[in-house]
């Protein structure tokens, strides 16, 4: 493939990479394929770990910013989250603000750039005014329909008043972005429809080589994967063993339920102490646990966009169990490639069928595995996004 003359800036926070969560991942595959069809520079902080990508990238620009890390304690937690509640950005934009000042101190000269791609909307107050290139916003969710949907599970006054900040500042901060970016890229049609008009829906994907369907084990083994230290992943997960699991024991008393994920926070910790869940912190490889389970699962009550890690149960040959939020903008027929539930009888009932009948959890891996095949291989998804930001014309779509 011969590459365009045109240069591309990819702004970020994390090192993309195939092994991290799932936005990481998108952002693999999305730049991979931009960095083989136009001279692409990253821009992030940290160490680049993904070898595979220095042949791609003309540069690589790692900055020496500390991660944001939560406060171990909830008193302290709380404390932080009433300090961000007083001020004029969400959450995101406060945890991104070295990373925003970094950038601004290193003196790229972004308009030598036909484009500049902007992760996260926590680097979206980056964009300068005048410019003469085109800006896109490259959104892996939400944070205002994370914040609506925190809103309804909020128990406390002091929550719900945070949270209801959180939400005015989330909307305000995406709704500029929409007006002043000429591109605003999101995973879902849920997302593009809560941003409005305009907003482009490039969906996560899965590698459909890398991750190879295996025959299911009989072992009643649960699996939920995912980085421990989101609040969003921690109340799926604290949902799930609480209130799903002990339903699940009645009719399956042997069964197990292993969390695999990375950077756990400790109530994640907690939870890996409790019986009949075991903690794997860290693994290399997701797909050997995958692999292991008999049913996956994705019990979020919180989020937007759509799930990787859905995709990559979906694509390994595993009968997936999620909710609504969950299994969002994946297009799947209930019932044929997943089951969906959104209150704990029904979740645990889908658990326990999928467990006892051989030939019902059979079928859904196989049409799963055909369904992400069809509509979610990051080679097609990620080529397309990248023709569709290179064939526009240089010059700003709207005045800057």
């Amino acid at each position: 493939m011969s590459k365009s003359s045109q240069k591309v800036l990819w702004l970020t926070v994390e090192p993309p990479g195939r092994q991290q969560g799932g936005g990481a991942i998108r952002e693999f595959h999305l730049l991979r394929a931009m960095a083989r069809r136009a001279t692409t520079v990253l821009v992030m902080r940290g160490a680049l770990q993904e070898e595979v990508l220095l042949p791609e990238l003309a540069a690589v620009v790692e900055l020496d910013v500390t991660q944001v890390q939560a406060p171990a304690s909830k008193t302290l937690r709380r404390a932080r989250d009433l300090s961000w509640a007083l001020r004029k950005l969400p959450a995101e934009a406060q945890e991104n603000e070295q990373m925003r000042l970094a950038i601004a101190a290193s003196e790229l000269p972004l308009h030598e750039f036909d484009h500049v791609l902007v992760e996260h909307i926590g680097l979206a107050p980056l964009l300068p005014e005048g410019r003469q290139n085109h800006w896109i916003l490259n959104l892996q969710q939400l944070g205002s329909r994370r914040a609506r949907q925190a809103l309804g599970l909020a128990r406390t006054r002091r929550q719900r008043w945070a949270v209801g900040q959180e939400l005015k500042k989330a909307v305000a901060l995406e709704q500029w972005a929409m007006g002043a970016y000429d591109l605003c890229c999101v995973p879902s049609d849920e997302d593009a429809a809560e941003l409005g008009p305009g907003a482009v829906v490039v969906p996560n994907g899965v590698d459909v080589q890398a991750w190879k369907p295996t025959p299911i084990p009989a072992e009643p083994r649960v699996i939920l994967t995912g980085t421990l230290n989101t609040a969003a992943n921690l109340d799926g997960a604290q949902w799930l063993a609480h209130e799903v699991m002990p339903l699940v024991r009645r009719l399956v008393p042997d069964v197990t339920l292993d969390i695999v994920g990375r950077n756990p926070v400790p109530d994640f910790e907690a939870l890996g102490r409790e019986p009949g869940i075991t903690l794997h912190v860290d693994v290399p490889d997701v797909a050997v646990h995958l692999k292991g389970a008999r049913v996956a699962t994705v019990p979020l009550r919180i989020g937007s966009g759509t799930r990787i890690k859905a995709l990559e149960a979906m694509a390994s040959g595993r009968p997936v169990v999620g909710t609504t939020i969950g299994l969002e903008g994946l297009h799947l027929n209930a019932g044929v490639e997943a089951r969906v539930a959104d209150d704990a009888d029904g979740f645990a009932d889908g658990i326990v069928r999928l467990l006892k009948d051989d030939e019902a959890a059979t079928a859904m891996a196989e049409a799963a595995r055909r369904h992400v095949e069809a509509e979610f291989d990051w080679d097609v998804i990620a080529g397309r996004f990248a023709d569709r930001v290179l064939s526009e014309a240089t010059g700003p779509y709207r005045a800057g």
